[in-house]
């Protein structure tokens, strides 16, 4: 090869790794505070269009809410289709005719929803002590075209499974040290953080997206507040999701550069391999908290 071909590749080369480690170290970008008020007003819009058709008792509103081809996930692809979920319908009205339920908070990513549907007098909780499920809502002209499940983890009673993994996420971002991070996730997991653009996979590029989340949540300490849990996969779907996805709610103290401090409200979904593992994670923001602290602007 030519010397000079040679030494110009060379130089692309030191080119790109000195841009690479320029933009690890750059803080997440400050988000649009009008498009975030935008996307929060649109999710809260969606999740209470959910709950205030199931809760007239009546399956037939649901057809306003869901697509014809509408997929109900929940650890599978449990119910496909509006007639199927209606007939689902009905039979949850059948074996629960006290059940109420409202919209707790939501969170928002740069496509898809994800709302808190508090549930009473079922269960034997009640409106000041609900059980919460979860919602990962996705819409197609103004419909819910695809709907996953997961439950609070005291949901059915007391948990039959720690939160062991939620526990040493939070312990581990707020330690910030962006190696011990990366040893948390499989060496090909995925990242979605979509409302600030993040879409990657690799430890490599864990460890550069926690230095620039860093470099954002100056000293943050992550607080689980609450932890939930997708179901098990049955035949035939077992092989396909062997592993049931789970996560938390987390309360994100976090100092700005004047040595402010302020919370921001997350959730974030976790998939796991068999020994604990992260395989893939999402994260969602609640809209208010990003404009207080200052991540929106």
């Amino acid at each position: 090869m030519n010397s000079k071909i040679r030494i110009a590749l060379l130089s692309i080369a030191a080119l790109i790794l000195i841009i690479t480690a320029c933009t690890a170290n750059k803080p997440l970008d400050t988000l649009d505070a009008a498009q975030v008020t935008t996307l929060g007003n649109d999710c809260r819009e969606i999740a209470a269009m959910q709950i205030d058709a199931w809760a007239t008792m009546d399956s037939e509103n649901l057809r306003d809410v869901y697509t014809d081809d509408i997929v109900h996930f929940d650890a599978e692809p449990a119910y496909i289709g509006i007639k199927e979920v209606i007939d689902m319908a009905n039979m949850m009205y059948r074996n629960l005719p006290t059940w109420q339920m409202s919209l707790g908070d939501t969170y928002i990513s740069a496509d898809k929803c994800f709302g808190t549907w508090l549930n009473w007098e079922v269960l034997d909780r009640t409106k000041d002590n609900p059980a919460s499920e979860y919602d990962l809502l996705e819409t197609r002209d103004g419909k819910i075209s695809y709907w996953t499940l997961f439950y609070a983890r005291d949901f059915f009673g007391p948990p039959e499974k720690d939160d062991s993994l939620e526990l040493k996420f939070a312990s581990t971002w707020s330690e910030g040290d962006p190696d011990k991070i990366k040893s948390m996730y499989t060496k090909d997991a995925e990242i979605e953080d979509s409302l600030f653009g993040i879409s990657i996979s690799g430890q490599r590029k864990v460890s550069n997206y926690a230095k620039r989340f860093l470099a954002k949540a100056i000293h943050p300490n992550w607080e689980l507040k609450e932890s939930f849990d997708g179901g098990k996969a049955g035949f035939p779907y077992k092989e396909e999701y062997p592993f049931a996805s789970e996560g938390g709610i987390y309360a994100v103290s976090v100092t700005d550069e004047s040595n402010q401090t302020c919370n921001l409200r997350i959730a974030i979904i976790l998939h796991r391999t068999d020994d604990g593992l992260i395989t893939k994670q999402e994260t969602f923001y609640a809209p208010a908290s990003l404009i207080e602290c200052g991540w929106a602007e």
